[in-house]
């Protein structure tokens, strides 16, 4: 059965593959730092810092400042992740100079062991080794951090640190798949267990010049993916080395940690991508000069830039880089009057669907981070792509549609090209034609409910309504929710509406965990509204007002409305609140 993805584009619902099956059993109530709730609270997903986010210039100066006051980081390396370090001074210097037009308060990127005279705290050298040594560098993990203290999460030994980092040398290069598995990712996710008041920071290894085919390359991958799919936090090393800072790629180039790569695809490195931008640049003015180990300055100077994009992320930042936007019409994404100041949103903003709003998305946009606010609505036209590049938050009402021809389906929002997954509903699976199929999914707010009264059984907080062109034929529906949506489940199952009554689907049933997310899946013979429920104890009946609305705002009817008011063709402001 072919599997398609929709990453971002036909908007929501439906996830890939998870990484297991099981109950799922709620986790107990640790106190978690507050960098890391911080982090959760932004996304609900992977924050990945690669190639994209070497924007020294776009971080907000309150971002920076509330990584200095928020963070206390331990480093542990070698030479290669020395380049972190380096260009972390540099840049001190830099920035004073009003290097990249930067006019930000004196050493405003100033950092010490201790965070003294206002500095980030950072421990450079906190641990000795670095990550390519198993098991040493666990066992200095666990020596810096000491025995976990459970009212913190964090180490008795050092209780303020609430970040560590660790960077490879070359051990990454001659890494097997199952290797990579056993010493570096599963030790990382069970110090992640042990210390859950602490962010771990994974990171890639960095270029070797064995390219795009080379196992460097395909090891780097099985980390990103390793942390798309569990929402960790990753210092992409490698992949900023692949780009320069015009964005030209250099991956396909036998690039080498020294920015050295082939141009003229002869097999052999004749050019430097970070000596020629240099040489094209100013000094002082675009860019800065540092003695950087393995490679050039440059090289230092990206990575610098990436470390405080990290630091600001998980402070809190959400990434948006640009204004932000909310609507205050119903009508197209694309219409300027849909928008407060008649402007529609660009690539680099924020966006927020306001209460009372219906937005449709009725050609490609990009946006940063996106809301979706109770009593708003936002739909996704079929074969449109909605790329969000850093997080989204759904507390209203979210519709998609697509065709399901003997197909599995993932309909889920994010941004493709750099394989992230930041909002996942559903997945539709089948040997049939079910043709064109609406996913809709409504956040329910504290103490609400799909069911009218107070039904037995707990209930996620998630309200699913699926319909197919085709709907009497046979498919395996998986819902997902994010585990703190669970509302006191803890054994999910799905459920479906028939008549007045809740149906508990019992056919090929099964259940599992993905980062942040919990789904369970089983057989339908039909289509209708769906919820995550008890098993065995699920809901007992079912109100279709209280669950299709929310006092009188938009739910499924809002994506028909839409439709014959001719948004699909351009049509503008429909009506205003």
């Amino acid at each position: 059965m072919k599997h398609v993805r929709f990453l971002g584009g036909v908007l929501l619902v439906m996830l890939l593959v998870a990484m297991g099956g099981g109950a799922y059993t709620a986790a107990s109530g640790s106190a978690i730092a507050p960098q890391k709730a911080a982090h959760a609270a932004a996304t609900d997903s992977a924050i990945i810092v690669d190639h994209t986010c070497t924007d020294i210039t776009a971080i907000p100066q309150a971002q920076i400042e509330a990584a200095k006051a928020a963070l206390h980081i331990a480093y542990g390396h070698t030479s290669h992740g020395s380049q972190l370090i380096t260009g972390m001074n540099g840049l001190v210097g830099f920035a004073n100079g009003g290097g990249k037009g930067l006019a930000l308060p004196t050493d405003i990127f100033a950092w010490n062991n201790g965070g003294t005279g206002g500095a980030l705290d950072l421990h450079d050298g906190a641990m000795g080794g670095d990550v390519g040594y198993y098991p040493q560098w666990v066992n200095n993990t666990r020596g810096y951090l000491g025995a976990p203290d459970p009212a913190t999460g964090r180490g008795t030994n050092n209780p303020d640190v609430n970040v560590i980092i660790w960077s490879w040398c070359g051990q990454a290069s001659s890494r097997t798949e199952e290797t990579m598995l056993s010493t570096y990712l599963t030790p990382m996710s069970e110090l992640e267990a042990d210390y859950p008041g602490v962010t771990f920071v994974y990171m890639t290894g960095h270029s070797d010049g064995s390219g795009e085919t080379g196992n460097l390359h395909l090891r780097d991958q099985q980390i990103r993916q390793y942390c798309i799919q569990n929402d960790k936090v990753l210092y992409d090393f490698y992949d900023i080395e692949l780009y320069d800072p015009d964005g030209n790629y250099y991956g396909d180039k036998l690039v080498n940690d020294n920015c050295d790569y082939d141009s003229d695809n002869t097999g052999t490195r004749d050019r430097n991508w970070a000596t020629d931008w240099q040489g094209a640049h100013t000094q002082n003015v675009d860019w800065y000069g540092c003695s950087c180990a393995h490679s050039q300055g440059l090289n230092c100077n990206q990575k610098a830039y990436a470390a405080w994009w990290l630091w600001a992320r998980l402070a809190g930042w959400d990434g948006v880089t640009g204004d932000r936007v909310a609507s205050d019409a119903s009508g197209n994404w694309h219409a300027a009057a849909t928008w407060a100041g008649d402007a529609v949103p660009g690539q680099a903003d924020g966006v927020t669907i306001a209460a009372g709003t219906t937005v449709a998305v009725n050609a490609n946009a990009q946006c940063t981070h996106l809301t979706v606010a109770p009593g708003a609505t936002l739909v996704v036209l079929a074969g449109v792509e909605l790329t969000v590049t850093e997080g989204l938050v759904n507390q209203g009402t979210i519709q998609q549609m697509h065709i399901v021809n003997n197909d599995s389906v993932a309909f889920e929002i994010g941004d493709a090209g750099r394989g992230l997954v930041h909002y996942r509903t559903a997945e539709v699976s089948t040997t049939n034609d079910l043709g064109s199929v609406t996913v809709s999914v409504r956040a329910l707010a504290g103490g609400e409910t799909c069911v009218a009264g107070q039904q037995p059984g707990a209930c996620a907080q998630r309200c699913f309504e699926i319909t197919a062109q085709n709907s009497a034929s046979a498919a395996t529906v998986r819902l997902w929710t994010l585990a703190d949506e669970l509302g006191g489940v803890t054994a999910p199952a799905v459920f479906r509406r028939v008549a007045l009554t809740w149906v508990e689907l019992t056919d090929n049933a099964s259940t599992g965990v993905q980062g942040s997310y919990v789904y369970a899946e089983a057989d339908t013979p039909g289509f209708s509204y769906f919820l995550l429920g008890e098993s065995g104890s699920g809901p007992t009946a079912v109100s279709l007002s209280a669950f299709g609305t929310r006092a009188g705002q938009p739910f499924m009817w809002g994506l028909g409305l839409l439709l014959a008011a001719g948004l699909a063709l351009g049509a503008g402001r429909l009506w205003r609140r």
